[in-house]
């Protein structure tokens, strides 16, 4: 629900190699990669692009960073098939002080397309459900999510947290049962609340629950009715750093 590039997939497994400029304006950094989730295949070469320009600034007392990061590139999967990873986000954040408090405000935007040069994306398609649910052996779905997300620190060591999401998911050819999907467009949207307090040095607890609402979530549910699992999640975490 908090940012458009996890949405969008974009932080799969990888390995591979960047170069990095950077200065106190901010920096730039571009590189080749691999997927490695399992089914990807053998890493033997590194087939992906990723790119990402970032500047710092002040503006009007706040700390703010402007970027946009860009996937590119196919990549061989498991039968021989070949799979594109395609997206692009635009993300701004801004960290300073409201009313006294201190407070960081992120606004993402990303969208990936639906295919490229024939090829599914995997940046798109990956969070096609209905394509599970419905039987569909093939789909292109384009994926496109603004995320707005803010955090305020209420007290020294605690903090309140809140994320919405608008995302669409537009779905173009498809083959199999579902085929009834062609040509629709879906709303999977979200808000997400939540809190963090330290408990002491580097130990803190975690709270959030998250909603996800939309024309997509109607088509998710089982066929006996009942909501898809994921609709609504609350986390507890409790982490501590040494």
């Amino acid at each position: 629900a908090t940012y458009a590039a996890s949405y969008l997939g974009t932080r799969t497994s990888a390995t591979g190699i960047n170069l990095v400029a950077n200065s106190g304006m901010g920096f730039v950094s571009v590189g080749k990669y691999a997927a490695v989730d399992p089914g990807t295949g053998n890493a033997n070469d590194l087939p992906l692009t990723y790119g990402r320009v970032v500047a710092n600034m002040d503006l009007a007392g706040w700390d703010a960073g402007f970027g946009v990061q860009i996937f590119g590139g196919d990549q061989a999967i498991l039968l021989g098939t070949q799979t594109s990873y395609e997206a692009t986000v635009i993300d701004a954040q801004f960290q300073g002080e409201l009313a006294g408090m201190e407070t960081g405000l992120y606004v993402t935007y990303g969208t990936a397309p639906a295919n490229k040069n024939g090829k599914g994306n995997a940046m798109a398609g990956g969070w096609s459900t209905l394509s599970k649910t419905n039987s569909v052996s093939q789909v292109d779905v384009k994926a496109s999510t603004l995320n707005v997300a803010a955090s305020v620190e209420v007290v020294h060591g605690a903090t309140v947290q809140a994320a919405v999401r608008f995302a669409t998911l537009d779905y173009g050819t498809a083959a199999g049962a579902g085929a009834t999907y062609t040509g629709k467009s879906f709303a999977d949207n979200a808000v997400m609340l939540g809190a963090t307090y330290d408990i002491t040095q580097n130990i803190a607890l975690g709270l959030n629950y998250t909603v996800q609402s939309g024309s997509a979530w109607d088509q998710y549910k089982t066929v006996n009715g009942t909501e898809a699992v994921g609709k609504t999640s609350s986390t507890l975490l409790l982490e501590a750093l040494f």
